[in-house]
């Protein structure tokens, strides 16, 4: 029923979330500090605290950074390296504070800058974190990290364009893995996918062993249509991690584009196994199962799936059409109300629930549903797939309710639209019949059987 959608909501490994530590500290041999040490007192102080941030050890670098400052309360990197563990305690505002003292007690401080920045973001506070960015890349031009960290914020706020030339410079400075990731994240955002490919490929030279990454690319490739070489990279992640749901789901979506519909559900089934809670891929195995049918397993899944996401239209709208393929009409129609409840507007629910009612001869009621859609069509002079049953549907409504001549002009349209459409052909002809014109309802006959066969997955909705 829909082209699969490559998309997860999977982000890119270290998307939003700051730089490791080391990368933050990136201390020159030649800077002095406010307080006349040098640099390199500083990273001797720094090196003394564990890496490991389990709690036990950040207590021990806690420790370290207060009694330096009980004793020095004048040493910026103190208050600098605190504010560090503060902020991978997640005690932001804590942090805050010994950044804020950080830079006033040594403000050309590049790295302080920067940590400072960090911490703002982290509060939601993205246009104060660009600012002190800004700040930390004008008093050193080769620190990549702020300018990666800089990046990630203008890609949050959807600043694609400048996220990518900070990228740019942050990869000139320091071409690591992290880096072509995080930009590859941003040109997909941008559509750019080929160029996106490219930097997925130099994250894989780095690291050929990174799951991740073979998934991302593959969504991109996915994007592109090029399905074969997607399962190719879902297959190396699968490989490197066989235990990720979202994996096998994905692989399960490309599968699903290439119509190889009994792979893509088996697929959902180890997904689901892995994750038996996840709404999505009982949506997708459901529409898997729709092509296959019976529509009874597809309906137990969308089912499933709406009870786990009771606020998704999309989910009941699939459901109202699975139910239709099955007869059950009554409740399709229930289930489009629902959607449309859900989400005002939505022009596919009015247009399933147009054709319920067709179906139940709730003839005017279906008619107004499916106005409302060509309208919105029209207005927006869109040309879409479904066009030509939505004038077929209304114009077996307007049959049904003895307009035979509205009839004839949707049937008309229906069929200009899609001169294959043989439900359009028999009940143009039915119409004229009803007004006389028999020699031309015979003509309509007659084409409506010869395109019977081409035609059955028409009339498998009706």
């Amino acid at each position: 029923m829909k082209k699969k959608s490559s998309g997860t909501g999977r982000k890119a490994s270290g998307r939003g979330k700051a730089p490791e530590r080391k990368k933050q500290v990136g201390l020159s041999p030649d800077r002095k500090e406010a307080n006349g040490t040098t640099a390199r007192d500083a990273e001797i102080f720094f090196s003394r605290m564990p890496e490991e941030t389990d709690p036990e050890y950040q207590a021990k670098a806690l420790s370290i950074c207060n009694k330096t400052i009980k004793d020095d309360p004048e040493h910026p990197w103190a208050f600098y390296c605190r504010g560090i563990i503060y902020s991978e305690m997640e005690r932001y505002e804590k942090a805050l504070l010994d950044f804020d003292e950080a830079v006033r007690l040594d403000p050309g401080n590049s790295d302080a800058f920067h940590g400072r920045g960090v911490v703002k973001n982290c509060l939601d506070r993205h246009e104060d974190a660009l600012g002190d960015f800004d700040r930390a890349v004008t008093l050193d031009p080769e620190n990549s990290v702020a300018y990666h960290s800089r990046a990630l914020v203008k890609d949050s706020l959807e600043r694609f364009e400048e996220a990518i030339s900070d990228f740019d410079e942050a990869v000139r400075l320091d071409p690591n893995q992290f880096l072509y990731i995080d930009r590859a994240e941003t040109k997909v955002n941008l559509g750019r996918y080929e160029e996106a490919i490219a930097d997925f490929d130099e994250a894989l030279s780095i690291d050929p062993e990174d799951a991740d990454t073979y998934c991302t690319r593959a969504l991109a490739k996915s994007s592109l249509e090029r399905f074969e070489e997607a399962i190719a990279d879902f297959d190396e992640a699968i490989r490197l991690a066989s235990d990720i749901a979202t994996f096998y789901a994905d692989r399960g979506n490309a599968k699903s584009n290439l119509r190889r519909y009994k792979e893509a559900i088996a697929d959902y089934d180890e997904a689901l196994r892995l994750d038996p809670e996840n709404a999505q891929t009982y949506w997708s195995r459901g529409d898997a199962k729709m092509e296959l049918g019976p529509f009874e397993e597809a309906i137990a899944d969308f089912k499933e799936a709406a009870r786990l996401s009771p606020d998704s239209a999309e989910i009941r709208y699939y459901l109202g059409m699975a139910r239709i393929g099955s007869g059950q009409v009554d409740e399709a129609a229930a289930d489009f109300t629902a959607a449309i409840e859900l989400k005002p507007g939505y022009l596919e629910a009015y247009r399933g629930r147009g054709w319920a009612k067709t179906l139940l001869l709730s003839l005017t009621e279906a008619i107004e549903d499916l106005d409302l859609v060509i309208r919105a069509h029209e207005k927006l002079d869109s040309d879409y797939k479904e066009k030509s049953l939505d004038y077929t549907h209304r114009g077996m409504a307007r049959f049904g309710l003895d307009m035979y001549a509205e009839a004839i002009e949707d049937l008309d349209l229906a069929i200009r639209l899609d001169s294959e459409n043989a439900l359009a052909y028999r009940i143009r002809a039915m119409s004229k019949q009803f007004i006389g014109r028999e020699e031309e309802a015979a003509d309509d006959f007659a084409s409506a059987a010869s395109l019977l066969p081409e035609s059955s997955r028409q009339d498998t909705v009706h």
